[in-house]
């Protein structure tokens, strides 16, 4: 993969260009399809550590405008890649992904959970591995008093999605107790929330 050994020093050119970033990983994406998935899997590491500088990318821009297509380009370029590997090797890439993304501010938070909200659409109910990682942060991120609106969103968004194809059987009732009482408070609490949800 000629193009995969440059594109991290491509990236850091391009950065500030939202268009030429969406690009650059969608081709990126378009010529990993040539490859088998034994060939895919044996460079797998150097598209995790591309797709986790592009992640970033909400974290250095947060007030750029373009920031949600960009986002949502890299997103579904990692996904077109990354869901070509078995479901068994995917599973470790997505957790790795996800604690470096869950221990951010509130631009990596929604760049996390967005990045859930893609990956239930796209695994649907064989997404049953993410739904604890992503209840567990959900009820303590929504519980904090530093939130934005945003993050709420993004939030509430990737939960809907999740919990949509996959049961909660593995679910304590303390842990369900825990989430009922917390989605509760948040929608008596939130009115900006309160109005983007009706």
């Amino acid at each position: 993969h000629s193009l995969l050994p440059r594109a991290k020093p491509l990236l850091n050119q391009l950065w500030d260009d939202p268009q030429a970033v969406a690009q650059l990983v969608d081709l990126l994406a378009e010529n990993s399809k040539k490859l088998d998935r034994g060939q895919l899997t044996s460079i797998f590491k150097q598209f995790v550590d591309f797709f986790t500088l592009a992640l970033s990318y909400r974290t250095k821009h947060p007030h750029l405008k373009e920031v949600e297509t960009t986002e949502s380009e890299i997103i579904s370029s990692f996904l077109s890649i990354g869901l070509r590997l078995c479901l068994e090797d995917f599973k470790p890439v997505f957790l790795q992904l996800m604690d470096k993304l869950k221990h951010g501010e509130d631009p990596t938070l929604i760049t996390a959970f967005n990045f859930i909200h893609r990956v239930g659409l796209r695994l649907k109910n064989l997404f049953g591995f993410g739904v604890e990682f992503l209840l567990n942060d959900a009820i303590k991120l929504l519980k904090s008093q530093e939130k934005s609106t945003q993050l709420i969103l993004a939030i509430l968004r990737s939960m809907e999605t999740v919990l949509t194809y996959n049961r909660l059987q593995s679910l304590s009732e303390p842990v369900f107790n825990d989430l009922v009482n917390t989605l509760v408070a948040l929608y008596q609490e939130e009115d900006e929330v309160h109005d983007k949800l009706e």
